[in-house]
């Protein structure tokens, strides 16, 4: 790199410094774009965090964030249960979120009672622990089709049986029969249809 490119370089980090500091940030991203250094574009990108201001943040980081920063907006993002901008965040580092990542964001939706949207989130592949806890959340919130849609994601059988228990306790054969065989690949045991006969509709 030449003097005078290194130059340029320095009065553009000044220029989108000044802009940090008048809290001015699409001014400060307007002049990232003129070729700003990685130091100042991650200043850019920290400021934007901490304001909260997170698409910003993510169209700053595009421009060229270190890895290091990219990876405190992406942890950003999941913490706050962002699910759009954790998942474009991730984009920056050419990457998927992580399954640890995935059930972060499950657990913050199940927090919210977001139960649509948090089967939607585990479908990006959380751990079958995550894909558990949110069957079990629908269960108890009495959304039987979210968590038979929930458990189709990789819910163990212990867990698909609190389904199917949840049914039987109902008297409610068809359904019964019907997650069984679609979730477990099986017939109704003796003790269920025991269940179904003691709990008539």
């Amino acid at each position: 790199m030449t003097k005078l490119q290194k130059g340029r370089i320095r009065a553009i980090d000044e220029l989108v410094n000044m802009y940090i500091h008048r809290n001015n940030i699409g001014e400060a991203i307007n002049a990232i774009k003129l070729g700003a250094s990685e130091k100042a574009t991650d200043a850019l990108v920290k400021k934007c965090i901490d304001e909260g201001k997170i698409n910003d943040a993510i169209e700053a980081a595009e421009l060229g964030a270190s890895e290091k920063v990219i990876n405190i907006l992406i942890k950003e993002c999941v913490d706050d249960g962002d699910i759009n901008n954790a998942v474009e965040a991730a984009k920056l580092k050419k990457r998927k979120l992580t399954t640890n990542e995935i059930d972060i964001l499950v657990k913050k939706c199940i927090g919210k009672g977001w139960l649509d949207i948090t089967t939607d989130v585990a479908e990006l592949g959380a751990s079958e622990k995550a894909i558990n806890a949110l069957v079990k959340e629908c269960i108890d919130k009495g959304e039987i089709s979210q968590a038979i849609k929930a458990a189709k994601l990789g819910a163990s059988e212990k867990v698909i049986n609190m389904i199917i228990k949840d049914y039987t306790s109902k008297g409610q054969i068809q359904e019964a029969d019907k997650v069984t065989k679609e979730l477990l690949r099986r017939e109704l045991t003796i003790k269920e249809i025991k269940e179904l006969t003691a709990n008539p509709i």
